[in-house]
């Protein structure tokens, strides 16, 4: 009795390539639009905390800060108007570094100072590192705190609509 091999035919193996195919162009732009919702999501709560920041340095010194490195942590562990630690190394770093987190650049843009020195104005902007892959909105916020964002790939400003 002759005794045969069998294994699967091209047909088969064609047939199961296709369907891994077919599962791979559905999942991965599904991926990718939940890996850009997380960045976004987590780019709000990045602004939210900055907000928070200012806030609090305004409260404590009278002005806003110059810098974003301003709100970052003391390099020698006493707290200043210059390194005040109201915010995440992350988020404000020493010198005059744009941090990135998550996907996003952040940048903190201080308004202009009155006669004595104090700003009393200030923006941020969140802008995804790259646009559609990493976030599909770029966000704006003040020191009204309101968050305002765009998704046409335009910078947000002042006027952009409110993040619902």
């Amino acid at each position: 009795m002759k005794h045969r091999e069998r294994g699967f035919s091209l047909l088969e193996l064609l047939i199961v390539v296709a369907i891994i195919v077919i599962i791979t162009t559905v999942a991965v732009p599904n991926l990718i639009h939940s890996r850009s919702a997380t960045n976004e999501t987590s780019a709000l709560k990045s602004l939210q905390v900055l907000n928070t920041a200012c806030v609090q340095y305004y409260m404590t010194y009278g002005t806003y800060p110059h810098n974003q490195s301003d709100l970052g942590p003391p390099s020698n562990g006493t707290m200043s108007k210059l390194a005040a630690d109201m915010a995440p190394p992350d988020l404000a770093p020493p010198g005059a570094a744009v941090p990135t987190k998550a996907g996003y650049t952040f940048r903190y843009v201080a308004g202009q100072a009155d006669v004595n020195g104090n700003i009393h104005t200030y923006s941020i902007l969140a802008d995804p590192l790259q646009y559609k892959e990493t976030g599909v909105r770029r966000f704006f916020c003040d020191q009204t705190t309101v968050v305002r964002a765009t998704s046409d790939g335009s910078p947000a400003t002042a006027a952009s609509p409110l993040v619902q």
